[in-house]
């Protein structure tokens, strides 16, 4: 919660704790102590459900801690996944320099035995000396 609604919620607390209460009409004495004794809560109910509220919180804590549990083996195993994938990139960045060089080598070897044939051909074609019946 942003602090603007915490204030907003205290200032309306703070104007419902200081509100006087509703005015009852005038009772008789047995209405009086019958309202109160409505009211008042006996001991053994506030413990009852003191002791249920207890149960329930602990119940929610459970809960709690066996959600952060598995968020954690979740959390575990994205950070490993994180790393292989880290890891694997790596080796993958760093096989590209080769794979260009594998992938260049035949086109290498192609120019190079194509420019051997040439200078081969330029060699026969130096060296040619026609006859005199070609001529």
């Amino acid at each position: 919660m942003d602090t603007e609604t915490t204030e907003r919620l205290l200032d309306r607390f703070r104007a419902y704790l200081n509100e006087e209460p509703e005015a009852v009409p005038a009772e008789t004495g047995q209405e009086k102590s019958a309202v109160q004794e409505r009211r008042r809560t006996d001991l053994y109910s506030l413990f009852a459900e003191l002791v249920a509220l207890k149960n329930e919180v602990r119940l929610e804590s459970r809960q709690v801690k066996t959600a952060l549990d598995e968020f954690r083996a979740v959390f575990e195993t994205l950070q490993t996944s994180q790393n292989q994938l880290s890891n694997e990139l790596e080796r993958a960045r760093d096989a590209i320099p080769e794979q260009q060089r594998a992938a260049l080598k035949p086109v290498l070897l192609e120019l190079l035995e194509l420019r051997d044939r040439l200078e081969a051909g330029l060699r026969v074609l130096q060296n040619y000396h026609p006859t005199l019946m070609v001529r």
